[in-house]
């Protein structure tokens, strides 16, 4: 669930000194410095990772540890992650776009619709440590051939 209480006070704040600031003669500079200002700090984008790997390999541990709240899984705020799709998550204000792609030779098939609609921001290629000698060379081959098309 996404919690906006705090956030939708201070945007709301923020509108009315806008408001007063309309009826100031000789504002039109500060105004525009406020209101580049508020965009850096409401409308910035999420960051967009893109994990490859086979399942499991803690594609969701990792997304839960960089947004310091868990996101996917039983208790998570996150629809369960589908390779192919990106995800937005908004944990607790934290927010992230993800991807998960699976470790084999037509990943990017299997990403071309997401990517042409977002590029990532990273891509991460992940293995289950317990099976890092099976797993290790297709992830890494998977995550060249995106970053090779991106």
């Amino acid at each position: 669930m996404s919690h906006q209480g705090p956030q939708r006070n201070e945007q709301t704040e923020i509108d009315d000194w806008m408001k007063v600031l309309d009826r100031l003669p000789f504002v039109g500079a500060v105004k525009r410095d406020l209101t580049a200002l508020r965009r850096l700090l409401y409308d910035r984008r999420a960051p967009r990772v893109v994990v490859v790997g086979a399942r499991p390999a803690g594609r969701m541990a990792l997304a839960n540890g960089l947004l310091s709240a868990v996101a996917f899984g039983p208790d998570g705020a996150a629809p369960p992650a589908r390779d192919g799709d990106w995800v937005r998550v908004d944990a607790d204000g934290r927010r992230l776009d993800w991807l998960e792609l699976p470790a084999r030779p037509d990943v990017v098939e299997v990403a071309r619709r997401a990517l042409d609609e977002s590029l990532p921001d990273v891509v991460v290629a992940m293995v289950d440590a317990t099976r890092a000698a099976e797993d290790a060379k297709p992830a890494a081959d998977a995550a060249k051939a995106l970053v090779d098309y991106l």
